[in-house]
């Protein structure tokens, strides 16, 4: 994904009343079904003003796509 398609993803998504958090979560589901490694999830959070949790970044990145969503 290019960083314009990124942006117009965000901006598609922020148009439909998605939140950022609510398009953070479409990312770490990507991260989780590995369509996306943990740097480029990490790069992506901060683009829109988000980081991982403290608890979050002492993961492995399989400890982290196991609690990701719990």
């Amino acid at each position: 994904m290019t960083k314009n398609e990124f942006e117009e993803f965000v901006n598609y998504q922020k148009k439909k009343g998605k939140t950022v958090e609510e398009i953070a979560e479409i990312f770490c589901g990507m991260f989780v079904d590995n369509k996306i490694n943990r740097p480029q999830l990490e790069f992506i959070l901060g683009q829109l003003g988000l980081e991982l949790e403290e608890e979050f970044q002492k993961m492995n990145d399989e400890e982290l796509k196991k609690n990701l969503f719990k």
